[in-house]
């Protein structure tokens, strides 16, 4: 597989044997002791169990490289997690929803999130930047984008990511 590409030098895999191998660890052992008396059939359940992980892992992969399914399904979920919380307050959240959604704001963008005079609204920008949860596109710069780590969206994210069977049962601390 990775004479095929499905990684590069710098140790980046596209394809993570622990969402394979971890999803169901009791499975993962029984298709390998199957798979040790090298019977044909047993080899094919083996193969099977790897190719179906593998196609499980690239189809999550696809949809995280989705934009759609990131801003709809994964980050605005995660902020109405956080307002649930009360980790962040109904303007944060609205304005963090803009933000996701459009990727990239400036103070303008977010009137209708921060209501007020634009001093007001650069306050409460002030805020999020000093939180961690936005940052500058670029140094220097008056336009802001998500920060998703480390921030305070980094656990929300996680959750939903957990929420969206994206992580392995092994990752999991149910047992």
């Amino acid at each position: 597989m990775r004479r095929q590409g499905f990684s590069d030098t710098a140790g980046y895999r596209a394809l993570n044997p622990t969402a394979v191998f971890g999803e169901n660890r009791d499975l993962y052992y029984e298709r390998l002791e199957d798979a040790d008396s090298l019977e044909p059939e047993s080899l094919i359940r083996w193969s099977t169990y790897v190719l179906e992980g593998l196609l499980t892992d690239l189809s999550r992969l696809v949809k995280l490289g989705d934009k759609d399914f990131v801003t709809e399904g994964l980050l605005v979920p995660a902020i109405e997690r956080g307002l649930a919380s009360s980790r962040f307050t109904a303007e944060e959240a609205f304005a963090l929803k803009i933000i996701a959604r459009k990727v990239e704001v400036k103070a303008a963008d977010l009137s209708s999130a921060f209501t007020g005079s634009p001093a007001t609204r650069s306050q409460d920008i002030r805020k999020l930047l000093e939180r961690g949860v936005i940052e500058p596109v670029a140094k220097g710069k008056r336009s802001y984008r998500l920060r998703l780590a480390p921030s305070e969206l980094t656990p929300l994210l996680v959750r939903e990511l957990d929420r969206l069977g994206f992580l392995p049962r092994i990752l999991r601390d149910t047992e």
